[in-house]
């Protein structure tokens, strides 16, 4: 059985107990795990014995954005 999707925006810790069922904690969060109760499945929180991973930051970057200010700035 697996969990819906968490629907807020901000990324979650996503560590997974099992298929389907991960952690929606904000990312960089310390101590137990959570995923909220549904209708079909109770609250649950877990540990993992692992330390937390390194989180990565997008690299992403808005071209557009630097056109545009390498306009303004000419």
């Amino acid at each position: 059985m697996s969990s819906p999707e968490p629907t807020c925006l901000e990324p979650t810790c996503s560590h997974a107990l099992w298929e389907g069922v991960t952690c929606e904690l904000p990312l960089g969060h310390i101590g137990s795990h959570m995923r909220s109760a549904t209708p079909n499945m109770a609250m649950l929180t877990w540990r993992s014995t692992l330390p937390p991973a390194p989180q990565v930051q997008s690299l992403r970057v808005d071209y557009l954005e630097l056109i545009r200010a390498s306009k303004r700035s000419a």
